[in-house]
C-alpha cells in the first residue's frame, strides 16, 4: 500500500496576530507532488459530509426542491408520489440535516416546502390543516415527517446515548 498524494488534503492552520487562519500555499510533499490545501473554494468530501478551511460545511439543500419538482412530474399515482417522499427523499437529507449546525429557520422552511409539494402532489386544497398533514398514518393524517420537531429531537436522544 502507498499514499496517493492527489487523493490526500491537508488541513493546516496557522496563528498570525491572535487570529487563526488556513495555510494555502503547499508545504506537504509526498513523494514528489505537493498534497493540495483545503480552502473554502476547495472543499473535500469525507463520509459524506463536505469539510472546508474552517471545518465542516452547512449541508447544500437547494436541490430538494428541484427532486420535489422532477417528483410532481413523473406520471405516477399520488399515493405512490407520497411513498417515494416519504420513503427516499426525506431520509435522503436527513443525514446532513443531523451531521451540521442547521437552524430551526432552516428546518421551518423544509417543512414548509414539504407541506407545499405534498397537497401538490394529492391535489390537496391550500387551506389543508398542517396537522392532517404530519399527523401519522394511524390517527389518520398522511405521516409526512414534521423536520422542525424531530431533527432536534433525534439529536437530543443521540447526547443522551
Amino acid at each position: 500500500m502507498a499514499v496517493n498524494p492527489a487523493k490526500c488534503h491537508a488541513l493546516i492552520k496557522k496563528r498570525i496576530r491572535g487570529a487563526v487562519v488556513p495555510l494555502t500555499k503547499s508545504s506537504i510533499n509526498i513523494q514528489g507532488p505537493p498534497v493540495s490545501h483545503v480552502v473554502d473554494l476547495n472543499p473535500f468530501r469525507y463520509l459524506g459530509q463536505n469539510f472546508g478551511s474552517q471545518g465542516q460545511l452547512k449541508p447544500c439543500l437547494s436541490n430538494y426542491p428541484i427532486w420535489l419538482q422532477r417528483l410532481v412530474a413523473l406520471p405516477l399515482k399520488p399515493d405512490q408520489k407520497l411513498a417515494i417522499m416519504k420513503t427516499h427523499l426525506l431520509p435522503r437529507i436527513y443525514h446532513s440535516l443531523m451531521e451540521t449546525k442547521i437552524t430551526k429557520e432552516t428546518l421551518t422552511i423544509l417543512d414548509t416546502v414539504n407541506r407545499q409539494y405534498t397537497k401538490k402532489i394529492l391535489h390537496l386544497h391550500l387551506h389543508t390543516p398542517n396537522e392532517a398533514i404530519h399527523a401519522p398514518v394511524r390517527e389518520g393524517g398522511l405521516g409526512v415527517c414534521e423536520l422542525a420537531a424531530s431533527i432536534p429531537q433525534i439529536l437530543v436522544n443521540r447526547l443522551i446515548k
